[in-house]
């Protein structure tokens, strides 16, 4: 349930991967430390602060689920290289985190929009290198294509230009139905529901009047977001 209400309020970004250890923002170059919670469902999530509330929170994806994730290899390289990446540049705005193999994720995060990089070869915690991007077959390539054009301008700019990330337009929909469900969860029926989501006044008005519009409108919000609870939120990585 968690996974599924983080990624719709989240964007409104698989199995068999070890559990990471996270280095925690702002301390990019430090060696990671053990950290004890697996992904689930493909998302693994890092809160560096009190758990389940943190508003610090971040979201990692596997690479199988997010076609966004951009798999890359590190080479250490001089750091007035053209091509040197440095995240330490970037450490306010720098999530680096590693699973019990060695593989690194970075999500690059300018509190508004972010990008993810699984590392598989090397590392990003010891200074500048060479990235080495690994995009395979016609599926996922525009994804990734998408994702390396934001890390350019990010490199450049040290923020993600807003004209990179079109409106999502399903977004509006998704946070009422994470909100829906969050009541429902809690008990709420959908009566109450709908008056959290639309007002006292016209739930009012509307309820119990010729038309079951809002009463429908409901029941098709807690459908929608049982059906992503239940694992199709990953279609909207698609």
């Amino acid at each position: 349930m968690a996974e599924a209400k983080s990624q719709l309020s989240g964007r409104a970004q698989g199995h068999g991967r070890s559990p990471m250890a996270a280095s925690g923002r702002g301390a990019a170059q430090a060696c990671p430390a053990e950290f004890g919670q697996p992904f689930s469902k493909g998302i693994f999530v890092h809160a560096d602060g009190a758990g389940g509330g943190d508003r610090d929170a971040r979201l990692f994806w596997q690479a199988g689920v997010d076609p966004s994730v951009v798999v890359a290899e590190a080479k250490p390289i001089s750091p007035s290289h053209i091509d040197a990446f440095d995240i330490a540049r970037f450490a306010d705005k720098a999530d680096l985190v590693m699973d019990g193999h060695g593989h690194e994720a970075l999500l690059l995060d300018d509190g508004e929009h972010q990008i993810q990089l699984d590392i598989r070869r090397g590392t990003l915690g010891k200074g500048p290198v060479r990235l080495r991007y690994v995009v395979e077959g016609n599926h996922q390539v525009d994804a990734k294509l998408r994702t390396l054009t934001r890390l350019r301008a990010f490199q450049r700019l040290g923020r993600f230009p807003k004209a990179l990330f079109p409106i999502e337009t399903g977004a509006a929909k998704w946070a009422l139905a994470l909100h829906a469900f969050d009541g429902a969860a809690s008990g709420a029926s959908h009566r109450e529901i709908a008056v959290a989501l639309y007002s006292e006044r016209r739930v009012a008005e509307e309820w119990n009047g010729a038309s079951d519009f809002l009463r429908m409108r409901v029941r098709r919000l807690l459908t929608f977001a049982r059906r992503m609870v239940d694992g199709e939120y990953t279609k909207l990585l698609h």
